[in-house]
């Protein structure tokens, strides 16, 4: 089970809307995260997995992911070309 804060709290933390937002992974993949597909709950940026710490090795050290299992609304390919692994970089950009 993956853990960690919510995208949303961290943007509100940032005093920040959810925007035209940018997720990079260290092999060069980039997405810019699709308008609703970030609200206070989802998608998480997981820094655990089953309590611990994980590595690039495991897809980590964090992995912007939803709850795939909880519903088929998370079961599309854009949520799943969103969902990036070995996050290296998160720009927060307006609408």
């Amino acid at each position: 089970m993956f853990s960690g804060p919510s995208l949303g709290s961290v943007l509100d933390w940032l005093a920040e809307e959810p925007g035209a937002d940018t997720a990079s992974a260290v092999n060069g993949y980039s997405v810019t995260l699709a308008p609703g597909t970030v609200n206070d709950q989802f998608p998480i940026l997981a820094t655990r997995k089953d309590g611990l710490p994980y590595t690039v090795r495991e897809s980590g050290p964090i992995w912007l992911i939803y709850p795939y299992d909880s519903s088929e609304q998370f079961r599309t390919d854009l949520i799943y070309s969103q969902s990036v692994w070995q996050l290296t970089n998160l720009t927060i950009g307006p609408e």
